[in-house]
């Protein structure tokens, strides 16, 4: 399914320069997706570069589901922020995207 999905700042900058982003649900969508209960659930983020192993939390138990700023690269394991792999694929900090949802796997599209 698609969702639409709000790229929100966190007003912190990694060593590279880039702001620290979070991915929040909109509101309208967040029935369609499942929302952790307490603790970080591992999911899938996938885009044109890659596959990336990180996890959702729900804010401040609200019911508003994000994606954690803290991704992995599958092929090698390697560190990577969510705010660079929005950066490469155009998307900047206060975008509304569409995501693809399927299971715990969530498609940049």
């Amino acid at each position: 399914m698609k969702i639409k999905c709000r790229v929100e700042p966190q007003s912190r900058k990694y060593a590279d320069g880039l702001e620290r982003v979070e991915l929040y649900v909109c509101s309208e969508f967040t029935s369609s997706v499942r929302v952790p209960e307490g603790q970080r659930i591992p999911m899938t983020l996938v885009a044109p570069q890659g596959r990336y192993a990180g996890g959702l939390r729900d804010y401040q138990g609200k019911q508003w589901p994000y994606v954690c700023p803290d991704l992995v690269r599958e092929k090698d394991s390697g560190k990577v922020s969510l705010a660079r792999i929005l950066k490469d694929n155009g998307i900047s900090p206060g975008d509304t995207i569409t995501v693809q949802v399927s299971g715990d796997t969530w498609e940049l599209t």
